[in-house]
């Protein structure tokens, strides 16, 4: 596989939808207006809320991974090089 193909790949692995992304914008102000507007919540609660998207993120690259690798095994498995054998 070219450099190319493969950092596209990755590109596309990591990536998230348009509207996952004006979600999370959209998330992330209302946060901001909260503390800006006088909202007192303690450290670990402030921690998960804004650390909440980053694990969903990160949840839905690894869903994508396994699937990715579900998809090569099944691909090997079908390939006639392993037929033959």
């Amino acid at each position: 596989m070219r450099r190319s193909q493969t950092l596209a790949r990755i590109g596309d692995m990591v990536s998230m939808p348009w509207n996952a992304f004006v979600a999370a914008f959209l998330y992330y102000s209302l946060l901001a207006v909260l503390a800006l507007g006088g909202s007192s919540a303690r450290g670990p609660v402030v921690a998960g809320a804004y650390g909440m998207p980053v694990v969903v993120w990160a949840v839905t690259v690894a869903i994508r991974l396994v699937a990715a690798a579900g998809a090569r095994v099944t691909a090997l498995a079908a390939s006639p090089r392993l037929a033959l054998r």
